[in-house]
């Protein structure tokens, strides 16, 4: 009662970190459905059957060697010399077994890893997926899934019902001989053991049945200890030893952005996405990147955070190396507001400050700032849970706002926060970003370009390099300028 919680919640934590810490490119190539598995079927067969198994096979085979003691001692030498025999059958039938069971369990597992993914996978698009009337298509997807992570368990119950029968008759045939020891030994004063003998050999067949499956699972059990154990060594953890600088409690207190050469890919192995990228944003100043989609925006973004990995070049902020500090202590320094909304399980308080850095009188103003609190309030104020359904998502929008308001640094990232919002609550949010986050760095990633008209500078991306860095208004002046193109563009498509 003691050990099994303990070892549970240790595996549990241990997936956790490693999957938390693990680089973007383990996560992208990893199939959502097998950390699933190993969250759900293996954890839950560690915690369960495990303990229970082990105990169960342990009596199980205390019970097989003491029956068959009494069956063969029982009826005499004559039976005796079956033990050999017995026993040879019994160990070739069960290795066979065992290795199909085996495999057969372990498929029975993994089978249902397209199942899981594919289920996770509707769930996120369900909208979409009624919008465009695919639901027939989706339930046939999900039901050939379904079937197929069934077979496993089928084909297991077959092989099940065969060594049924083959101990049955293994114990069939020891029975027959030890009856007819019995009808040798009429009259004989060794029928009292022969008795014992025929007793126990009624129970054998089922007990040994019993320890052969008891076996199976218990075999099945530690292998999730084994397929953990193999998921966490081929997870590549994205923290390095090299990263270990301390940084001040202050930083980043000014809030400059020098990036010198830098080039950065999603993983060692893979060509660059960001190329020879130099730029210098100074303290306070509200810079743009712009481009079309896929021109590495976002991957920019993300080398500001440490997701991508470096390959040349560096990015200082307030003149320290990111690259020799810890990426979470990088993240948890900069106030990010993202693109897709995201929340936590628990209360409104929770989600608006994860860090309890602020009290609940902040919290209210920032909501207020945002034009929510009177809508939260009237549900409940901030003890109430943070369901799906509770704000819409430009609500959802806003209430990140009112997030990155609560938290306090120098630099602010926006990786296109209005970009799908309607034209009132992009105001309101325009309106809050200007007043709020006045002498903060702001790097926006925006596709609204009338919305940046009044930023500092603006950065155009084009396949992952930056080929003009100005003020707006110098770029829209200057002849042959692709961001006067763009902008044009899109004014153009805005009024169509």
């Amino acid at each position: 009662m003691i050990i099994q919680p303990k070892t549970a919640r240790r595996f549990h934590e241990i997936l956790l970190r490693t999957t938390m810490g693990a680089t973007t490119s383990f996560l992208t190539s990893t199939d959502i459905g097998n950390t699933t598995n190993r969250f759900s079927q293996d954890l839950e067969l560690i915690d369960e059957e495990l303990p229970e198994t082990l105990e169960l096979t342990v009596n199980t085979a205390l019970c097989c060697i003491i029956e068959g003691f009494l069956v063969f001692v029982g009826s005499s030498y004559v039976t005796a010399a079956l033990i050999p025999f017995c026993v040879l059958v019994v160990y070739y039938v069960a290795k066979f077994y065992v290795k199909t069971s085996r495999q057969l369990r372990l498929l029975g597992i993994e089978s249902k890893a397209p199942l899981f993914s594919q289920f996770l996978e509707v769930l996120g698009g369900l909208s979409s997926i009624r919008a465009y009337g695919w639901s027939k298509e989706y339930q046939r997807r999900n039901l050939i899934a379904l079937d197929a992570s069934q077979r496993p368990s089928y084909m297991l119950y077959c092989i099940q019902r065969w060594i049924g029968l083959v101990l049955d008759l293994v114990v069939a045939f020891i029975a027959v001989a030890v009856i007819s020891v019995a009808i040798s030994m009429r009259g004989s004063p060794s029928m009292n053991l022969l008795g014992i003998a025929l007793f126990n050999i009624v129970n054998f067949s089922g007990t040994l049945q019993t320890f052969v499956t008891r076996w199976i699972g218990l075999e099945t059990s530690i292998g999730a200890v084994s397929r953990i154990r193999s998921y966490v060594q081929h997870a590549t953890t994205e923290d390095l030893d090299a990263e270990s600088e301390a940084l001040p409690e202050d930083w980043p207190r000014q809030g400059s952005v020098e990036l010198s050469g830098l080039s950065a890919s999603y993983d060692a192995f893979s060509d660059p996405v960001l190329k020879d990228i130099s730029l210098n944003i100074l303290p306070g100043e509200k810079v743009a990147l712009c481009g079309r989609t896929g021109s590495g925006k976002s991957s920019l973004v993300s080398a500001l955070l440490r997701i991508l990995e470096l390959s040349k070049g560096t990015i200082r902020i307030d003149g320290i190396d990111i690259s020799k500090v810890s990426r979470s202590h990088v993240r948890s320094r900069i106030n990010i507001i993202p693109q897709q909304p995201f929340f936590l399980h628990g209360s409104v308080r929770l989600n608006a400050n994860p860090e309890s850095s602020v009290d609940d009188e902040q919290i209210i103003d920032s909501l207020q700032a945002v034009n929510l609190w009177s809508y939260i309030k009237s549900k409940g104020g901030l003890d109430i849970d943070m369901s799906d359904d509770l704000l819409s998502h430009g609500q959802q929008q806003l209430f990140c706002l009112a997030r990155a308001l609560c938290k306090s640094s120098s630099i602010v990232i926006m990786d296109e926060a209005t970009s799908s919002v309607d034209s009132e609550t992009d105001t309101l949010m325009q309106t809050v970003i200007r007043s709020h986050f006045k002498g903060q760095t702001l790097i926006a990633i925006a596709h609204k370009l009338h919305t940046i008209l009044d930023f500092d500078k603006v950065a155009l991306i084009e396949k992952g390099q930056v080929v003009e860095f100005d003020t707006p208004q110098a770029l829209l002046s200057r002849e042959g300028s692709a961001f006067r193109a763009l902008f044009n563009s899109f004014h153009k498509g805005s009024k169509e």
